[in-house]
């Protein structure tokens, strides 16, 4: 018998959340575009833990219901998760712009 211990990956997600200190803004900005995808892949999980309880398992119907009420607004999530790297660029364009295209001696405006 194995068990889903779904909740040890969920807590080193957190765990590196808390250590994570990028170098550069550059770095959070790539890194900002993971949480979509990673919320996604949540929601999917949970989304086939439903459906092979559904199909293979003796559930009540309340409980495939209240699993899909969880599984679905992850859904919603992710999407909302997926527009953070777009809003970061455009609310960081001229911090952005700076660190892509320096000018010469950029490195002397050390804000």
């Amino acid at each position: 018998m194995s068990r889903f211990l779904i909740s040890d990956l969920a807590a080193e997600m957190h765990v590196r959340a808390s250590r994570y200190d990028p170098e550069r803004m550059t770095d959070f900005a790539s890194d900002l575009g993971q949480w979509g995808e990673s919320i996604a892949h949540l929601a999917l999980a949970l989304a086939t833990f439903t459906r092979t309880g559904q199909d293979r398992w003796p559930l009540n119907p309340a409980v495939i219901e209240s699993l899909a009420r969880v599984y679905q607004p992850l859904g919603n999530a992710a999407a909302a998760a997926a527009e953070m790297p777009a809003t970061f660029r455009g609310a960081h364009a001229v911090d952005l712009h700076r660190a892509e295209a320096p000018r010469p001696g950029e490195n002397k405006w050390n804000v």
